[in-house]
């Protein structure tokens, strides 16, 4: 996750969508006083700063008791403990209650969605690359999908970032974003700093099962109704 205020964007990383590549692409322009939050493992050119601190836990502290969310309240108290301001694919919401909504107003927020058949394949294949994660169907009853919405809506399911960029025309979509903040860009971001792991040729539509896909149908629903994701 990156705050810049020295271009004034902030970037909501998501999960499985060539956050850590943005992120390194994006710190090349970050100055000293921007918030960057670590990369593990390490990556040349980023250097995390200014993600840890207090900050005024008022606003956060009275939604989460006007909905009656003691979870979001011990959250806030363990980061307050730990000095845990920013960390990586913080919830927009979140970032907006700490950064403050004059901030948030005024600067270009963005993050960036990939198609959930796509993305929960890559997801798997990275675990099972690591050791994490034995069949599939074993996989996705464990249920650690890769929800990215709730990272970038509100609690109604509205959109709160000013850009969703597709992963499937990131190259395309980020030049956009970047051209916005007067940010030169080349028309790639290049890095890929967690390369797919899956088999070559092992597209979604070759692997899944009908069962599987109506699965993932259902328990994507909301992002694909955001943005016309379809099998």
């Amino acid at each position: 996750m990156i705050i810049s205020h020295r271009h004034r964007f902030i970037f909501i990383k998501t999960r499985k969508t060539a956050g850590t590549s943005l992120e390194a692409l994006l710190a090349r322009h970050c100055g000293p006083d921007d918030v960057l939050t670590p990369l593990v493992p390490a990556v040349p050119g980023h250097a995390a700063r200014n993600d840890r601190g207090v900050w005024n836990p008022l606003a956060e502290t009275v939604e989460a008791l006007a909905r009656g969310d003691a979870g979001a309240l011990r959250a806030t108290v363990s980061h307050l403990r730990h000095r845990r301001r920013y960390f990586k694919h913080m919830p927009a919401a979140l970032v907006r209650a700490r950064v403050g909504p004059q901030v948030w107003r005024r600067y270009i927020t963005f993050c960036v969605e990939r198609n959930p058949f796509d993305k929960t394949l890559s997801h798997f294949h990275m675990l099972r690359a690591r050791g994490l994660a034995g069949d599939f169907d074993t996989y996705l009853a464990a249920g650690d999908l890769c929800w990215n919405a709730p990272l970038y809506t509100d609690r109604a399911g509205r959109v709160i970032v000013d850009h969703v960029l597709r992963y499937e025309d990131l190259d395309n979509a980020l030049g956009h974003v970047l051209a916005r903040l007067g940010l030169p860009y080349d028309g790639r971001i290049g890095i890929r700093a967690k390369a797919d792991t899956r088999p070559a040729g092992a597209g979604y539509r070759d692997v899944l099962t009908l069962r599987q896909r109506r699965r993932l149908e259902a328990a994507f629903a909301a992002e694909c109704a955001l943005h016309g994701y379809a099998f």
